[in-house]
């Protein structure tokens, strides 16, 4: 019944979107309370209920150990097929980095319960979030299609070029800046914070606060992915659109399985982590791919496709848990 709503939600906000009963404007303010105040006072809530031990690492260990994985597995694939450039960066970002807040959150809400939410916010903040800011960049920085002659030709006209040492002041001040906006990301604050207070008990009224900020959790999120629906997608872009949904949520997750019975990885933090591996593509790599370039069609479909797929592989992957129970 949970999971149900969350379709009918997401469902809600491609109707909204595609019949313009709302827009950008309106989906940014969405956004915006989900990053802000949604997703902090559910980090502050679940967080400081957590033990720190081993079951706390390894969903972090997972979500890093899979993105090599991942990677070989695409690279693989795109000398076999001789995928272009944008093609393979586009599949790097869409596969090593799953939707495992605003799609996994409410996910493993529905088929966990809220005590679940601790292990998924771990996975999602320090395993798919942090590993998305560096690894996801680098892949961007790669990948990203350079300049043309011509725009190089006609920027020479006005820009002089810069010598060695602005060229590294220059490097110094965007690695600054991408630091400062890794740290200062309000999920990622709200993470840092609830580690530092511990147990720390939170007066009745803030808590409660937390919890009625919480239930909106799955509205907002579902919203969200809803309006970013498409499915859209021309015949060149099939067989990579396939391959990459096809890698991301069961060649990852059966890796996943793989890992976590050999390490003899069993309860509640294994199931959220191997439910975490599965899930669709992530909205904001595909939206990060779309901004460099780097195939925005595929980017775009992949997400779409990714949650079609989802209402298949999700319960199988649920039964699959049972494996680790």
């Amino acid at each position: 019944m949970n999971f149900l709503v969350i379709i009918i939600f997401i469902g809600f906000g491609w109707v909204a979107k595609n019949y313009h009963w709302t827009n950008q404007k309106h989906i940014n303010l969405v956004n915006w309370y989900v990053i802000f105040i949604c997703l902090p006072a559910i980090i502050l809530l679940k967080i400081p209920q957590l033990n720190i031990d081993q079951s706390v690492i390894f969903p972090v260990l997972m979500a890093w150990m899979l993105i090599p994985v991942a990677a070989v597995f695409i690279l693989l694939l795109a000398r076999v097929y001789a995928w272009p450039k944008e093609i393979v960066g586009c599949l790097l970002l869409i596969v090593c980095f799953g939707n495992t807040s605003f799609v996994g959150f409410p996910i493993i809400q529905a088929f966990y319960g809220e005590k679940a939410l601790a292990y998924a916010v771990i996975y999602d903040q320090v395993g798919s979030f942090l590993s998305l800011a560096i690894v996801g960049n680098f892949f961007i920085a790669k990948y990203s299609v350079k300049e043309t002659k011509s725009s190089v030709k006609e920027t020479n006209h006005s820009v002089k070029p810069s010598n060695p040492s602005q060229q590294q002041i220059t490097s110094n001040h965007s690695n600054r800046v991408f630091l400062i906006k890794v740290i200062s990301f309000p999920p990622f604050v709200a993470l840092m914070l609830a580690f530092a207070i511990g147990d720390f008990d939170f007066p009745q009224a803030i808590s409660y606060l937390f919890w009625l900020i919480s239930l909106t959790l799955v509205p907002a999120t579902m919203f969200l992915v809803g309006s970013h629906f498409e499915l859209r997608i021309s015949d060149p872009l099939i067989r990579p659109l396939g391959w990459a949904i096809a890698t991301k949520m069961l060649v990852l997750p059966s890796c996943g399985l793989i890992i976590l019975l050999l390490f003899e990885q069993h309860g509640l933090h294994a199931q959220v982590t191997l439910m975490e591996s599965a899930m669709p593509p992530m909205v904001t790599a595909s939206i990060l791919a779309i901004h460099a370039k780097l195939a925005p069609k595929l980017a775009a479909a992949a997400v779409g496709y990714g949650l079609v797929a989802a209402i298949l592989v999700i319960p199988a992957v649920y039964l699959l848990s049972n494996l680790v129970k």
